[in-house]
């Protein structure tokens, strides 16, 4: 696929700060398209009893809360993606100029790794305030923005921000290496089969990236569940355990392996356009910003 070896080949030719306003606006973009599948996702993931199927959260969202309610937590939810995207492409991109055998998937994955813990460190306190807020509903509303939220969390719950950071980590983490690994595996059978004309750029990079989000995802979600259900534990009408092994416990006991997978369906599409979104723009920006120096500087 051409657009990734060239994105690659263009971003060493790129600064750091292109490379950091590129990962911005990948992380901006993406959050403000895939919200609506993020609020789906954590209200299926930390509901007790699961009776409701997608369609049917939707319309109850929708009915209760209106299209703003699909966008509850987007401020903070931003503020995570915007810190996310700089964090993982920040890391990713300079050490990916260091790679000399370009199809090292060993060093793609190691890095990708590292690029996802980086990323989870610096984001992970929008995270747990976006997950509350989105957990709120209208007769349950004690937070009225972001620095409120952050300042009763601090005040109230002390370490809070950082609760369920472990199995973030262990999710995280790798999922960006899958990501990243997958993308590039994707992108060689896609380059050796379709070639590398212009036409095929874009829908290369779509599918590639689609797939690469898709089994991602499918990997390290229960990690997911657990770390939402940990967030939102003790939190107004939710109810939980702080710790990690308690929390895999209960939610064993509630509905056994399939208690893991819940809210699968818009947490699969979510990651499927969150990973094409963000993987195509970030792209497209280093090539737009590479195309105005050459203009311009």
């Amino acid at each position: 696929m051409e657009i990734v070896n060239q994105g690659q080949k263009i971003q060493k030719f790129l600064s750091s700060s292109d490379i950091l306003i590129a990962s911005a606006f990948s992380g901006a973009y993406t959050r403000l398209v895939c919200q609506p599948l993020d609020v789906l996702k954590i209200r299926l993931q930390i509901k007790a009893d699961g009776q409701f199927s997608l369609y049917q959260s939707f319309v109850s969202l929708f009915k209760t809360e209106g299209v703003k309610g699909l966008w509850k937590g987007h401020n903070p939810g931003q503020l995570l993606s915007i810190s996310y995207g700089v964090g993982k492409f920040g890391v990713y991109g300079p050490l990916s100029k260091q790679i000399k055998d370009s199809d090292s998937k060993l060093f793609t994955f190691a890095i990708g790794n590292l690029a996802g813990l980086t990323a989870t460190l610096m984001s992970f306190p929008f995270d747990v305030v976006r997950t509350r807020m989105v957990a709120q509903g209208l007769q349950i509303h004690p937070y009225n923005g972001i620095f409120d939220a952050l300042n009763k969390i601090i005040r109230n719950e002390r370490s809070a921000l950082f609760r369920g950071l472990l199995p973030t980590i262990l999710a995280q983490s790798p999922y960006a290496g899958f990501q990243f690994l997958f993308y590039k595996f994707f992108s060689s059978i896609w380059r050796d089969n379709f070639g590398v004309s212009n036409s095929s750029i874009l829908s290369g990079s779509t599918i590639c990236s689609t797939l690469a989000g898709l089994l991602s995802k499918m990997i390290v979600f229960p990690l997911d569940t657990i770390k939402k259900q940990m967030q939102v534990s003790g939190f107004s009408s939710y109810t939980g355990n702080v710790r990690l092994l308690p929390t895999v416990v209960g939610l064993w006991t509630s509905g056994g392996i399939v208690r893991f997978y819940r809210g699968l369906t818009p947490g699969l599409i979510k990651a499927m356009v969150t990973s094409c979104i963000s993987l195509v723009s970030f792209e497209y920006c280093c090539l737009a910003i590479w195309k105005y120096k050459q203009n311009f500087a």
